[in-house]
């Protein structure tokens, strides 16, 4: 029995070193898997970005990913991830990056904000909060606004303010984000401060927010298809076709050839003299998608044409504003497009080896004030 007793006590001693063991050589392989990726990510950056060590020092470059592979072991995989992007948005080129914004592991809060002239107000939340639509945030955990947009500035990756503009409220409805610039605290309630001393209090904890988010916006008109690709209809009471381009791409159940031939029967049959194309949602995708109606517009006569563009008109999006005005002498309303018109694009991709990271990256140069 003694004998026994004193097997089994040595067995519960060895189990308790394997797992030790086991806990220890994960922890090793983890942060290894990092050292990998992160050496994989530099040299595949500086193989096939174009200009890649002309925008940045190739000796600092390497020194700020050292320095990350030192701290890997005190990092979360999202924390390193958002070190990553610290670095890409550095060089300011708005197409590369790694969209940590978006990360699907990261807790979200159910809220859709927006920047306007006069500050940053909520056009977007869930219903239990539906009455704040239209309120103006000036803080969050009593933080102001203008700290966390300065907190958050060195993570995006822009060419404008414009730009940057239109990813702050994407970074701040991601909670992980939040904890990472010191804004929310790990187990307390996150407070959504609005102007006149109203406030909107989020659960601590936060893990439930997802499932609830319901997203509200108002119903105007210009918004109610605005996940269709492209569509248009004549206001005959403004003697006007609206066009709302929405997406760089081809609609494989209405073909843009379809589309344009739709457009062009409309402003014969309604004797229509003015046409105004809304880019104002265009994000970009194939510019080269929108030319038949570039050439369409080309041939009418007497015919007044205006772009509607605002900072969520980026990429492709822009150039098909910068075609329409140069090409056809479109006059441009609304506000400045989100980005540069000398900027890098023709995006590629880059998977990292063992971490579910995709990072973004150029191969072209664009000067599309010549377009």
């Amino acid at each position: 029995v003694r004998a026994h007793l004193q097997i089994t006590k040595y067995m519960q001693k060895f189990s308790f070193l394997v797992f030790l063991l086991s806990i220890s050589l994960t922890s090793i392989c983890q942060v290894s898997n990092w050292h990998e990726d992160i050496d994989y990510f530099e040299s595949e950056l500086a193989k096939n970005h174009i200009d890649f060590y002309s925008i940045i020092d190739s000796v600092d470059f390497h020194n700020r990913l050292s320095v990350l592979k030192e701290k890997t072991d005190f990092l979360t995989d999202y924390e390193v991830e958002l070190e990553l992007q610290r670095i890409l948005a550095s060089l300011h080129i708005s197409h590369t990056s790694i969209l940590v914004q978006f990360n699907q592991s990261t807790k979200r809060l159910p809220l859709i904000a927006d920047f306007f002239d006069d500050g940053l107000f909520i056009v977007g939340i869930n219903k239990s909060n539906r009455e704040f639509i239209g309120r103006k945030i000036i803080g969050i955990n009593n933080i102001p606004i203008e700290e966390i947009y300065s907190r958050t500035e060195p993570f995006v990756s822009f060419e404008n303010k414009q730009w940057l503009n239109r990813q702050f409220p994407y970074f701040i409805s991601n909670v992980s984000f939040l904890k990472y610039i010191g804004v929310v605290k790990e187990d307390s309630l996150l407070t959504v401060n609005l102007d006149n001393q109203v406030t909107i209090n989020f659960k601590a904890g936060l893990e439930n927010l997802v499932s609830e988010t319901a997203e509200v916006f108002n119903t105007s008109n210009w918004l109610k298809n605005r996940t269709r690709n492209y569509w248009f209809y004549v206001d005959n009471t403004c003697d006007l076709v609206y066009i709302q381009y929405n997406r760089c791409q081809e609609d494989t159940s209405y073909l843009f050839v379809d589309f344009v031939n739709d457009i062009l029967k409309s402003v014969k049959e309604d004797s229509v003299n003015r046409i105004l194309i809304d880019l104002r949602l265009n994000s970009g995708g194939d510019s080269e998608v929108f030319n038949p109606l570039i050439f369409a517009l080309k041939e009418l006569k007497n015919i007044e044409v205006y772009t509607a563009i605002s900072k969520k008109t980026f990429s492709s999006g822009r150039m098909v504003a910068i075609k329409l005005r140069n090409q056809i002498n479109s006059i441009l309303i609304g506000e400045n497009t989100g980005g540069s018109p000398r900027s890098y694009g023709n995006l590629r991709q880059i998977k990292l080896p063992n971490h579910t990271i995709v990072v973004n990256y150029c191969t072209k140069y664009f000067s599309l004030e010549d377009t």
